[in-house]
């Protein structure tokens, strides 16, 4: 990031201050992607555990019937190699 400030500032004058301008933009920006990775990375680990003791969370989706159908038919139609998905579906689902 240091070499990219000093580029900017290198560039400052012939471009009339628009390269710190995205210096800043890019700064900020790298910031704000940085803490919604770190809140995804939170929000995967609280899941795992809420999973890991026995606490979930159904989908909204799941009692309505016509959109469970379109769940299963597209994870039916999903190319996985080996796993008997009807397997999975009912086993989780029934």
């Amino acid at each position: 990031m240091a070499i990219l400030l000093l580029l900017a500032l290198f560039l400052a004058w012939p471009t009339a201050g628009l390269s710190i301008v995205i210096f800043v933009a890019l700064y900020i920006g790298r910031g704000i992607l940085r803490k919604k990775a770190r809140m995804h990375e939170v929000d995967k680990l609280r899941a795992h555990k809420a999973l890991a003791k026995g606490e979930s969370n159904p989908p909204s989706w799941l009692q309505n019937e016509e959109k469970c159908e379109a769940f299963i038919h597209g994870i039916q139609n999903l190319p996985i190699g080996n796993i008997n998905t009807f397997k999975v579906l009912y086993g989780k689902f029934t």
